[in-house]
């Protein structure tokens, strides 16, 4: 009976070590992507997150008198980190590095539109589209 009771143990242990095995190796990257765009379809400008490297990546596609960025925070936090493309729309966008937060936390982004200014505490979000807020785990 012992020895039936320590076989099932150690068969239960060898089974979840090999799901742990199995979820470890099929872990996938993180890929979150924003689009925002007028009423008319013209894009006002796109946004993505990618864990490998922790890039974001923002493109103010918009010929107007505002920067597009990628705002990204804890759920429903007022804070956050913002990457700018006050480069206006006729580059290629810029990337920067999520670097608030630690691994394995819950965020939200959503693509917003701003007037930068080098000085950071003089920037301002104007408008944010939430209705593409996306939740993801850096």
């Amino acid at each position: 009976m012992k020895t039936r009771m320590l076989a099932r143990a150690a068969a239960g242990l060898a089974a979840t070590a090999a799901l742990v095995t199995v979820t470890a190796t099929s872990a996938s990257a993180v890929n979150v992507n924003w689009l925002w765009e007028t009423s008319t379809g013209n894009n006002i400008g796109v946004g993505s997150y990618t864990d490998t490297g922790n890039v974001m990546h923002v493109d103010d596609q918009e010929v107007d008198d505002r920067s597009v960025l990628l705002f990204v925070r804890r759920p429903g936090a007022s804070t956050g980190q913002a990457c700018w493309d006050h480069g206006g729309a006729s580059g290629g966008g810029v990337n920067c590095t999520l670097d608030a937060y630690a691994e394995n936390v819950t965020l939200e982004g959503f693509l917003c539109k701003g007037e930068w200014a080098s000085n950071p505490d003089n920037r301002r979000i104007v408008s944010c589209n939430y209705n593409q807020v996306k939740t993801f785990t850096k």
